[in-house]
C-alpha cells in the first residue's frame, strides 16, 4: 500500500467530552475505512454508547483470525489521561500505516482492539463539573444526604475549593512565604495559630465537635 500522510485530528494537549471523543473516533473510521472499525459494546447507566474500535488491515485477512491486543483506558471517572493515551495509540496506528515499516506489518498480521473511555458517565461528570468521583454515576441507594461535610460548589463558580478553620488542635498554619497557602504543622509546634482544612461544601446535621466528612455522593 503506498504511504499517505495525514494530518492529525486528535488534539491530545486537552480533554474530550463524551460527543468529542465519539466524533474523533467516527472521522478516523471515515479517514481509514479498510483499517479500522467502530461498534458500541454496551451503554453506560446513562446510556452513553462503549465504544470499541478493531484496527487491522482488513485486505490482509479478518480481524478474527489474526493475534490480537486488547487496549481499555479511563475505567474510572478521572483517567481521562489514559483515554488521550488510547486515542493517541488509535491515530497512530492508523496514520502510521504505510509510512511506518513497524506499525504497516503489524496491522498487516495483527489486530488491535482499543476501548478509549470504559466509564463515559464518570468521565463526563468529571470533565464537565467541578465534582470528582471514582468511577459511576449511580448514586448510594437510600436517597438522603449523610451526616457530615458534603463537597459542593457553594458560590457556583465551577470550583469546589478548601476552607481553613481556626483551631488549636489543627494539623495546618499559615506558610511563612506565602499567605495563601497552608503548610503541615510540625510535632514540636506547640503554640501559634493553627487551622483544620475541609473541602467547601454543606454540612448536614452537625451541632459541635469534629467535622466529619460524609460519604461521597456516588460509588
Amino acid at each position: 500500500m503506498a504511504a499517505r500522510k495525514e494530518e492529525r485530528q486528535i488534539d491530545v494537549s486537552r480533554f474530550h467530552t463524551f460527543d468529542e471523543m465519539t466524533g474523533l473516533l467516527k472521522g478516523l473510521v471515515e479517514t481509514y475505512p479498510t483499517l479500522a472499525t467502530i461498534e458500541s459494546i454496551g451503554q453506560s447507566h446513562e446510556g452513553r454508547d462503549i465504544w470499541l474500535l478493531t484496527i487491522t488491515n482488513q485486505q490482509t485477512g479478518a480481524a478474527g483470525d489474526k493475534p490480537a491486543m486488547y487496549i481499555d483506558a479511563n475505567i474510572h471517572a478521572g483517567e481521562v489521561t489514559g483515554c488521550n493515551v488510547a486515542l493517541y495509540t488509535i491515530e497512530m496506528l492508523l496514520a502510521g500505516y504505510g509510512n511506518d515499516a513497524d506499525i504497516t506489518e503489524l496491522l498487516d498480521t495483527r489486530t488491535f482492539y482499543i476501548a478509549p473511555r470504559v466509564q463515559p458517565d464518570g468521565a463526563e461528570l468529571y470533565l464537565t463539573t467541578p465534582y470528582t468521583l471514582r468511577s459511576s454515576v449511580r448514586e448510594w441507594p437510600g436517597g438522603d444526604p449523610d451526616d457530615g461535610l458534603t463537597a459542593e460548589d457553594i458560590d457556583g463558580n465551577g470550583l469546589i475549593l478548601q476552607m481553613r478553620v481556626r483551631d488549636p488542635k489543627g494539623e495546618w498554619r499559615v506558610s511563612d512565604h506565602d499567605a495563601r497557602l497552608m503548610v503541615k504543622r510540625r510535632p514540636d509546634e506547640l503554640t501559634g495559630e493553627f487551622y483544620r482544612l475541609y473541602t467547601e461544601g454543606v454540612l448536614n446535621n452537625h451541632v459541635r465537635g469534629p467535622v466529619t466528612l460524609a460519604r461521597p455522593k456516588w460509588g
